[in-house]
């Protein structure tokens, strides 16, 4: 109803200016027209009723929808309270843990962390001899294992073209 007089006032052709009438709160050109309020109320939206009255079905189909909805929404809330309450068992329990612990901390050790006991497998004639060995082979090849066998035999390195070149590198940058 509301819809109907307002589009009728939109499309009506607009009244005389009142010349002497001019109300303290309206623009001249909103009090000149009264058109423009009818047209803004013709583009507002709304509600739609319908016109043939109550449908049964419709209105069972709506409660059912209804129900199956708010169904989900307790389903998915369930498991929120359990994640919730989950939570909350486990800040007590680091708590508790969090009490029991010193304040101070475990106490630091001053020893070594590393053993360097030893086993008494190796006895030190032994390590002194290795000890003299090396020393008489040299550095030894980066390519050969302690046995002689070649760690990468289709890589032809020259270890001494190279510690040549390192050589020269380390006279140009003096």
């Amino acid at each position: 109803m509301i819809a109907l007089a307002s589009s009728a006032l939109a499309f009506s052709t607009p009244p005389t200016p009142m010349r002497n009438f001019r109300p303290s709160f309206a623009s001249p050109a909103v009090a000149a027209y009264p058109t423009f309020g009818a047209i803004s109320l013709a583009s507002m939206p709304l509600p739609a009723f319908a016109d043939d009255g109550f449908d049964i079905v419709g209105g069972i189909v709506n409660l059912v929808l209804t129900a199956a909805v708010l169904g989900f929404f307790a389903f998915i809330s369930s498991y929120v309270l359990e994640a919730v309450g989950t939570v909350g068992e486990q800040v007590g329990k680091i708590a508790e843990y969090d009490a029991a612990q010193p304040k101070g901390g475990p106490k630091r050790s001053s020893e070594p962390v590393f053993d360097d006991s030893g086993s008494g497998a190796v006895s030190e004639a032994q390590i002194q001899a290795e000890l003299v060995n090396r020393k008489k082979r040299g550095k030894g090849s980066l390519q050969k294992s302690a046995s002689g066998v070649s760690f990468a035999p289709w890589m032809d390195i020259d270890e001494d073209a190279i510690e040549k070149m390192k050589q020269e590198r380390r006279q140009r940058k003096k």
